[in-house]
């Protein structure tokens, strides 16, 4: 994947995206979008690495964590002695719609998650957010808990989804 190259057809496309995300997402305040692009950046990241990264206290960066953890916008993982902290779907739509971070380094984070669901390259990606961004209230947004909840949001939008994409999305729903 990295040695794909995004054409500007992409960047209008992911702009638009972000564009129609954007209303949907919840909002964060200056020093949760701090963490977040950290941890984006930085997957797998400890809490001490963070605070120096942000420039936040230890414990705010503490609290902020806890909030977006349970929010689902980050996971927190239990590695050796300590905890580390990773974006989730939710997390990383939330970057490319407040543009905290590159939306093509995003989007092709996002795609490297999908690709385990058998999302396969970056015009399947931008359909699937489309379809939901244009369809999904801010309610099924904050629902939004795995990959795969993304794929089934667009089986209830499937009047704006070409057939081949809803018979990826039910073939690898049902494996």
């Amino acid at each position: 994947m990295e040695n794909v190259r995004v054409t500007d057809d992409y960047r209008g496309e992911l702009n638009e995206i972000s564009i129609l995300w954007s209303r949907l997402v919840p909002y964060l305040d200056e020093q949760e979008s701090s963490i977040l692009k950290a941890v984006v950046e930085n997957n797998g990241i400890t809490l001490y690495r963070l605070s120096r990264i942000t420039g936040l206290a230890f414990s705010t960066v503490f609290k902020k964590t806890r909030k977006l953890s349970s929010k689902g916008i980050i996971t927190i993982s239990k590695n050796g002695k300590c905890n580390s902290y990773s974006a989730t779907v939710l997390g990383l739509i939330i970057c490319l719609a407040k543009s905290c971070l590159d939306k093509e380094y995003v989007a092709f984070k996002l795609l490297r998650i999908m690709s385990d669901l058998g999302v396969s390259n970056i015009n399947e990606l931008l359909k699937i957010l489309k379809v939901v961004g244009s369809s999904a209230s801010a309610r099924d947004v904050a629902s939004i808990k795995n990959p795969s909840d993304l794929l089934y949001m667009v089986l209830r939008g499937t009047a704006n989804v070409d057939k081949s994409i809803i018979s990826l999305i039910r073939y690898h729903l049902m494996a």
